[in-house]
């Protein structure tokens, strides 16, 4: 008689484990997709939201994910310690330039101001200033702090000591050029928190908002912003002139004038803002400011190119990236707007994007730089971009590892692994076609680990571009990851990008060579060489 052995331990082995199951011993959670990953910590969560934002995903509405990461804002804000280190997580985000749009800064510190603990919520307030740069801002923090919240005295003293902080000529150029934003105007504002100037010049420009010019005689960029269309009266000269005279913002030209080009070449003389000029090539194209041969073009392309130009403006290189797909369309992706591209413009973005991020040392190691090309990838919305999907964004990224390192190779992966044919000489146009042309299939991220050890590809660092929203794989990640060192020999480490604000990683966090980041800022790929090197 022979005894049958159950082998019970076939049930909890990790290598046998698909990623619709839960590996035993591990502390994981199901994504959106049904796979079984990890959960971030709430801290590397808020990142995720104050620089991807919450736009809609494959599996997420922009609802839901707004409200699952406001969540965990007003979680954090509920103590004294985590409140107050998420307002100052929320400044160094904002101020650093990280994130491409500031909204989910505004709105996370809105939060805070309206439901945390009294002394994080008088914290928060006084950070208004660092967060809310301009009136656009301050306008977005009102509209948002006013749905959780009423007015308060501590709201009014930090709506009013974000008039009283600034200069006259600082206060002047807000009112000129952030009239109103979200149905709020200055006077608005200025009513409900009720300002003590206490400097006579910003008293009489104060004045002048409500009662008028009458007596403010002062000639000075703001009353002749204030009374340009009076002064110049159509008259295109005279406006190119006081333009440059009083380096005037766009803001104040009147909408029938933006169709002279001699009032772009004004605008363009009178230091026009990196940010503005790149949002108005499509207008200054189609008005004819911008031609193959023009002095025009001239200007507008050594701006572009200005390095110091890019730094001072701390533009964020998706908003370079955004402006280059948008004008090398010809069209715009709301309305009907129509123009022909100049080659010398289109050329100019594409090496303002390289130049946008900070010079990053090559480390010398090895990296397999993988691309999750499935269908979830190919869905639109990128932190407000939605004609931007995480695939076209990713890309672009990968590039800078491309282009940075010399032991490097990008592959894509869905369900299977693949070639994408991309290299280093690969324009960012070609490598987002042949990215875009796989997105389709469902997520296996195990899949640049298993291929690396079948092949015997030596990797000292594995970077995923990925949403986390894998569960196809036979295995899950990291243990792929395990096996592959095992075989190799290699204490190999993984990187994880995350594409979407998500609270789900496929990286193991008790694992300190799996790292996960995210975002698509110029920091990024810096940091990948400082973990890959050992640095953090």
């Amino acid at each position: 008689m022979f005894l049958i052995m159950t082998k019970y331990s076939r049930h909890i082995d990790r290598s046998a484990t698909p990623q619709t199951e839960k590996v035993f011993g591990k502390n994981q959670v199901v994504n959106n997709a049904g796979g079984f990953v990890f959960e971030i910590d709430d801290f590397k969560r808020l990142d995720r939201f104050l620089i991807i934002g919450a736009d809609t995903t494959y599996y997420n509405s922009q609802q839901k994910l707004t409200i699952d990461n406001a969540e965990v804002v007003k979680k954090l804000a509920a103590s004294y310690d985590t409140g107050t280190k998420a307002v100052d997580r929320i400044v160094e985000i904002s101020d650093s330039g990280r994130a491409p749009k500031n909204d989910p800064a505004i709105f996370a510190l809105a939060i805070i101001s309206s439901y945390g603990e009294d002394k994080v919520r008088s914290y928060a307030l006084t950070k208004l200033n660092s967060v809310c740069r301009t009136a656009t801002h301050l306008f977005q923090f009102i509209e948002d702090v006013q749905k959780m919240r009423g007015w308060g005295r501590s709201l009014r003293r930090a709506v009013a000591n974000w008039y009283t902080e600034k200069s006259p000529e600082k206060l002047g150029y807000q009112f000129l050029k952030y009239k109103n934003r979200n149905n709020w105007t200055h006077k608005d504002a200025i009513r409900l928190s009720h300002p003590k100037m206490s400097n006579d010049n910003s008293n009489k420009i104060v004045e002048s908002l409500f009662k008028g010019f009458d007596n403010y005689t002062t000639e000075d960029q703001y009353s002749v912003g204030m009374n340009f269309s009076s002064i110049v009266n159509n008259d295109a000269k005279r406006a190119a002139n006081l333009i440059r005279e009083y380096t005037l913002p766009r803001e104040v030209v009147p909408t029938n004038m933006l169709d002279n080009p001699e009032i772009w070449d004004a605008l363009v003389d009178s230091n026009i803002g990196y940010t503005s000029l790149i949002r108005n090539l499509a207008k200054m194209t189609k008005v004819g400011y911008i031609t193959p041969f023009s002095d025009g073009t001239n200007k507008v392309v050594d701006i572009i190119l200005n390095k110091e130009a890019i730094k001072k403006s701390r533009i964020h290189p998706i908003n370079i990236l955004s402006a280059l797909i948008i004008y090398n369309a010809g069209y715009g992706y709301k309305g009907t707007n129509m123009w022909s591209p100049v080659q010398r413009v289109v050329s100019a973005l594409e090496d303002a994007f390289y130049e946008s991020f900070k010079n990053v040392e090559p480390t010398g190691k090895r990296h397999l730089v993988s691309l999750d090309v499935s269908g979830s990838m190919s869905f639109n919305g990128i932190a407000g971009y939605d004609f931007m999907s995480p695939c076209i964004v990713s890309t672009a990224m990968s590039l800078i590892t491309l282009k940075t390192e010399k032991n490097v190779e990008l592959r894509g992966f869905s369900d299977k692994y693949i070639d994408l044919g991309i290299n280093k000489n690969t324009s960012i146009w070609d490598a987002i076609k042949k990215a875009k042309s796989h997105n389709f299939g469902a997520t296996d991220c195990t899949l640049p680990m298993t291929w690396a050890k079948d092949n015997k590809i030596p990797v000292d660092t594995f970077v995923v571009w990925t949403d986390n929203e894998t569960w196809f794989g036979k295995k899950h990640p990291f243990v792929a990851l395990k096996e592959y060192r095992q075989a190799m020999g290699i204490n190999s480490s993984l990187i994880v990008a995350a594409t979407s604000s998500t609270g789900f990683s496929i990286a193991d966090p008790n694992d300190g060579r799996m790292f996960d980041i995210c975002g698509f800022d110029s920091a990024v790929p810096q940091i990948i060489r400082e973990f890959t090197v050992g640095n953090i």
